[in-house]
């Protein structure tokens, strides 16, 4: 009899990958994929056969409660303040307070289901197996669309083909894009009109709405990945880390290919990661890749004002000069000026939008450039700089607390490891976890959605670890890297 719960496993980040909204009607983030639908029965039936246990569960979120508790007391006084500052018409303050505190809400029970369904393949062996495996395939499914897509984005982009003769392509393209391709709701270019984003624009994007959120998922996600089978190979499992060296640096090369500033930070940050790691194994090699990532970064500098008419958008972002000018770059600085203003509670959940764009530096910038007036006649704005808006409307008190949390999972890990060396799960655990978190911190300049399934899978995953849902398997897992 096949075992559910491995299988599951196997196909969970392959399930993470595929990120097209399928119920863009329901206004919650967890419930518009797919992943939500095929874990939820995953759990039942682990409950049916008590694999797992509601009553274990409750012991495990209890602890949780109280940061909840106070999170949304302080979100609940944020909110009431910007509430009386942007008055609904109709709508009293306790109303409006009361609906944001509730959106919130609405994120815990979806939070808690995830951890528990984290921890229950994280106590299995043959599921902790199939997670990376299934890791390991999904990123060679992406590599491959990717390299679809490369072909028809560089053979015309710089000149080896023309459109007319790749029409066939094309038509290849549009039917992947349909059934893969994740897609803005609304965004102020249609960089799908064509019917896939590479046929638009000439960039690779892979699952993703467009090329940053595939540099930043490959940085975030596949480079730890990649650093994390590293830390598994010794004389007995050269597999391991050959594969987790193959992981690491295509996704930088894909980063790279990318074409966008995001990708070309992350890609040699990522690189900077990987030659630290290889230099405890060997002092000439990790020199060697450092220095290939300099000569790489001086490449990059050069070449880039001397790629092809479609990629200049790339010239001017990487262009210091007109850094001031950036959207990116306009929201990060106006969300830091509104967290400035409000350090302690921040605006609330949802208010940041409102708060920026009543800012006359904010007006005055939307006049000189088209996305950023758009979003100013809509009223709302997207996540362009993750860590500046969570600063914005949380406050830097429940922001520096959530490092310091990350940073002691870290601790606790890199522990774990220590007193268990033979165990296989925190050996990958404690490599993965700090490359994930500089890569985290980095991305978080740039733009992605802490909910994201691979942004917060990891996270789960780690906690589960870090809190011992492996205990039973510390020393009996040494083949686990060789095999996976």
């Amino acid at each position: 009899m096949i075992r559910l719960l491995p299988l599951f496993a196997f196909a969970l980040v392959p399930i993470a990958l595929w990120q097209r909204w399928i119920f863009t009607f329901i206004p919650n983030y967890h419930m518009q994929h797919l992943l939500f639908y095929v874990a939820l029965p995953v759990l039942c039936w682990a409950w049916a056969s008590g694999s797992w246990s509601p009553r274990r569960a409750w012991r495990r979120v209890l602890p949780l409660l109280p940061v909840a508790a106070l999170v949304l007391a302080v979100q609940g006084v944020a909110a009431w303040n910007s509430a009386l500052r942007f008055p609904v018409e109709g709508v009293p303050v306790w109303r409006a307070v009361a609906v944001s505190l509730l959106k919130l809400s609405m994120q815990l029970p979806f939070i808690a289901f995830f951890m528990e369904l984290c921890h229950l393949l994280m106590e299995d062996s043959a599921s902790r197996r199939n997670v990376v495996r299934g890791g390991v395939a999904g990123f060679v499914a992406l590599c491959v669309l990717c390299a679809l897509q490369g072909v028809y984005a560089y053979g015309i982009g710089f000149g080896l083909a023309t459109p007319g003769g790749m029409d066939w392509y094309a038509d290849i393209l549009r039917g992947t894009a349909a059934g893969l391709e994740s897609r803005w709701g609304q965004a102020v270019y249609d960089f799908y009109s064509k019917g896939s984003y590479t046929l638009t624009v000439r960039r690779i994007n892979g699952v993703f709405e467009e090329a940053s959120a595939l540099a930043v998922m490959l940085g975030v996600f596949f480079v730890p990945l990649g650093l994390g089978l590293m830390g598994l190979g010794d004389a007995e499992r050269r597999g391991a880390w050959r594969i987790g060296l193959a992981v690491a640096v295509v996704a930088a090369m894909l980063m790279v290919l990318a074409l966008t500033s995001t990708g070309l930070v992350l890609a040699l940050v990522a690189m900077g990661l990987l030659a630290t790691v290889l230099f405890r194994s060997s002092r000439r090699l990790g020199v060697a890749v450092l220095c290939a990532t300099v000569v790489c970064a001086a490449a990059i500098a050069l070449a880039v004002p001397r790629m092809p008419k479609y990629s200049r958008i790339l010239v001017e972002r990487v262009s210091l000069v007109n850094v001031e000018r950036l959207p990116r770059y306009v929201l990060g600085r106006e969300l830091l000026r509104a967290a400035a203003d409000h350090p302690i509670a921040g605006v609330g959940r949802g208010w940041s939008s409102l708060h920026v764009l009543e800012r006359e530096s904010y007006q005055a910038a939307a006049k000189k450039d088209r996305e950023l007036s758009t979003w100013l006649m809509w009223g709302k704005l997207p996540i362009l700089s993750a860590l500046p808006e969570l600063l914005a409307e949380y406050g830097f008190p429940v922001v520096l607390a959530a490092a310091f949390g990350l940073y002691w999972l870290w601790r606790r890990l890199r522990r774990l490891h220590a007193l268990a060396p033979d165990s296989a799960a925190l050996s990958f655990a404690s490599a993965f976890c700090g490359p994930w978190l500089a890569m985290l911190l980095m991305a978080s300049l740039g733009s992605f959605d802490i909910r994201n399934p691979l942004i917060a899978l990891p996270f789960y995953c780690l906690l589960a670890l870090a809190r011992g849902a492996a205990d039973d398997d510390a020393t009996g897992m040494r083949g686990e890297g060789a095999s996976a």
